[in-house]
């Protein structure tokens, strides 16, 4: 998860290689793909000099493991 709210600070600082190939909608959380899934990630970041991350959080999703139907006894 560190990871992912790495990826995304380095998005959103000014000038950095992440910041030229970041592609953002309109607000809101960035997804950061993973083999099993994909991480939601908000990142409030103070953009004064150095920057600095004032709150992070992230969701995280996984592919399914399994489906299945619990019957309970009677």
């Amino acid at each position: 998860m560190l990871g992912a709210v790495s990826v995304v600070t380095a998005g959103l600082i000014e000038g950095s290689v992440a910041h030229d190939v970041l592609v953002r909608g309109a607000g809101g959380p960035l997804a950061v793909e993973h083999p099993t899934g994909t991480f939601e990630v908000q990142v409030d970041l103070d953009a004064s000099s150095p920057p600095r991350v004032e709150r992070s959080t992230v969701v995280r999703t996984a592919r399914t493991l399994f489906d299945g139907i619990a019957v309970p006894r009677a």
